[in-house]
């Protein structure tokens, strides 16, 4: 759990540790993933993007609004990429997924 590798990171307290955070398995297996997003605070530096049904964002359950809030919360300038299943049709659902995350994404920030 993301918390749990935080309180690691702060215990050694080195620079060459960073976490990343893995948006499917956080969707299992955090009680509160916003929360535990803010505990990694500073370690966080790259988070892999999927849905509840570990297919591309915005097909499933997970509320990425509120985990972006929480991303934006800890000032988070890493990377993001996804890592998720497609359907057939891949070239359009990547696209679907883009404008899904991109307005997700702005509507954290508003």
């Amino acid at each position: 759990r993301l918390e749990e590798a935080a309180a690691i990171c702060d215990e050694v307290g080195s620079p060459g540790l960073a976490l990343m955070a893995d948006f499917f398995h956080m969707h299992t297996e955090e009680a509160d993933p916003p929360a535990a997003i803010r505990q990694a605070g500073d370690w966080l530096k790259h988070v892999h993007l999927a849905d509840s049904n570990r297919m591309s964002p915005g097909t499933g359950h997970t509320d990425f609004v509120t985990w972006f809030r929480a991303l934006a919360d800890v000032r988070f300038q890493g990377y993001m990429a996804l890592e998720c299943g497609f359907g057939a049709d891949r070239q359009a659902e990547l696209a679907r997924a883009v404008r899904f995350l991109r307005g997700a994404i702005g509507t954290a920030r508003s």
